[in-house]
Parts: C-alpha cells; sequence; structure tokens
C-alpha cells in the first residue's frame, strides 16, 4: 500500500538538504536507496512503493509518475514540483509521519550518497544485485530479490513478508475506519 505522505515527506528531506532542488533522476536514486536500506536494515520500506528496474536503475514506480507530473491534484504536487528535469519543493510538508529511524536512514543516504551527481548514482544502483537490465521496458523488484541479495535467509524472508503484509492489511482497516 502505497504511502504518497510518507513518500512526499522523504523527497522533501532530501530536497531540504539540497537547498530546495535536485536533478530528478538524482532524487529518485537517493529514494531508492533511502527505501532499500531501510527494508534491509528495519524489516520495512518507507514508501511501500512498488520497485522496478528501469534502464536508469532501479525506481520507486509511483513516486516515478508523481515526479513525472501524472497526478496534479496529488498530495506530493501540494508540496513539490517537477520543472524540467529538477524537483523543487514548494513548500514543506513536515516530517510527522516518518520515524526517527526513517530520518535518520534519510539523513544518512544523504551523508552517504548526496554528493554523487545523478550519472553516478546511475552507475551505482546499476551495480546492485537486484537490478536487471529491463531493455527499454520494466521488470519488477520483489523486495524479496533484495533481502536474497543482502543476506536474508528464507526463513527471515518470510517472516519480513508476514510483518510486511500484517503492516499493509492494518493500515487498509484503519483507512476504513
Amino acid at each position: 500500500m502505497f504511502r504518497e505522505d510518507k513518500t512526499t515527506q522523504m523527497a522533501a528531506s532530501f530536497l531540504k538538504l539540497s537547498k530546495g532542488c535536485l536533478p530528478y533522476l538524482k532524487l529518485i536514486k537517493l529514494l531508492y536507496l533511502a527505501d532499500r536500506k531501510m527494508l534491509i536494515t528495519r524489516g520495512r520500506p518507507i514508501s511501500y512503493d512498488r520497485w522496478v528496474s528501469m534502464n536508469n536503475g532501479p525506481v520507486l514506480s509511483n513516486t516515478y509518475h508523481l515526479i513525472k507530473g501524472n497526478d496534479p491534484a496529488s498530495l506530493w504536487s501540494e508540496h513539490i514540483q517537477t520543472i524540467n528535469r529538477s524537483v523543487v519543493l514548494q513548500s514543506d510538508p513536515g516530517t510527522g509521519d516518518l520515524s526517527r529511524a526513517e530520518g535518520k536512514i534519510i539523513a544518512d543516504i544523504f551523508t552517504q550518497y548526496g554528493s554523487l551527481n545523478w550519472q553516478e548514482l546511475v552507475r551505482l544502483t546499476h551495480e546492485l544485485p537486484e537490478w536487471q537490465n529491463p531493455h527499454g521496458s520494466t521488470i519488477e523488484i520483489p523486495y524479496q530479490t533484495v533481502m536474497r541479495g543482502a543476506g536474508f535467509t528464507e526463513q527471515e524472508i518470510e517472516d519480513t513478508m508476514d510483518d510486511i503484509g500484517a503492516d499493509v492489511a492494518l493500515k487498509r482497516v484503519l483507512a476504513l475506519v
């Protein structure tokens, strides 16, 4: 269940660390790396987005569409705009939906990769074990594939996926209330 609220706040956090503007390819790579690190270290992604391999590396699929401006009525569009090939923070959505652990991962990813340009981030993400060249299309990247590449056992993967499934089910129930 895609969390546009948390994804918007994660993107805004990266944009604030970058003085309010980033090339969209750089932002999409930083977002993927943060989501991936959260899954590997805490057993949950931040965004709950669908991950896919594209020509320029792994991408958060729904987030990519928001960056491309495909939903002008979205929460994302209230705070973040894409102008040419740059993503610009228009207003601060805050960080109230992000946990401290998520905020720390965002800061750590920016510290580790924020000085790289988008081309260097594309090369880096092409080296991740889960990326496959889609040759102009997209290939889904299941969370399990990332966990296997990070050395999780099959039991750990199964337990993590059960926990993620329970989280998603609870969020759906709470959304109905």
